[in-house]
């Protein structure tokens, strides 16, 4: 039950974030900017103390993978809150932050589309080579139909009629 309600705040937090940074980038009054920023830097401030303190309370008692991937972005948020800080033009610094993210989701976004792409390709393939594996069946099998059909060994061997073939009685 910890795991989900850590996972609920943090992705409330990461909204809340992101939300606020979006919104400072796009604000053209500066004074309104200068509190989003403040906004920004606070709510950065928390994701980063939210994580390390699930990180901190975890003791292995998660995916080492998830441990690895908070740790990263208690890094990732550190780094953008020291960018934000020590940057002279805030919003630059802000819109800076806001197209990494945006770069990231486009990448994972090409990614994602190359994958489907190779995926939706094979499928085809397998189809076209079952519809010829059909095709070339069902000529082998018309052709083979067509031999028997047209075979002298099936015209009257009895020396009966084809009518009589049918109705010939054979002896026990």
């Amino acid at each position: 039950m910890e795991l989900k309600a850590f996972q609920k705040e943090y992705a409330e937090l990461k909204t809340q974030y992101n939300t606020f940074l979006t919104n400072a980038v796009y604000e053209t009054d500066t004074g309104k900017q200068a509190d989003l920023v403040k906004q920004v830097l606070s709510t950065n401030s928390g994701l980063a103390q939210h994580v390390r303190e699930f990180v901190q309370s975890s003791k292995g008692k998660f995916d080492p993978a998830l441990i690895s991937e908070l740790t990263a972005d208690i890094i990732r948020y550190q780094k953008e809150f020291e960018a934000i800080q020590t940057s002279s033009d805030k919003a630059i610094a802000l819109r800076n932050i806001l197209n990494r993210e945006k770069n990231q989701l486009n990448t994972l976004h090409s990614q994602f589309d190359l994958y489907l792409g190779v995926l939706l390709g094979g499928i085809v393939l397998i189809l076209i080579l079952i519809f010829r594996t059909s095709l070339i069946q069902l000529q082998q099998a018309a052709e083979t139909l067509a031999s028997s059909i047209s075979s002298p060994e099936m015209e009257d061997s009895s020396g009966l009629g084809s009518d009589e073939n049918l109705y010939k009685i054979s002896p026990i």
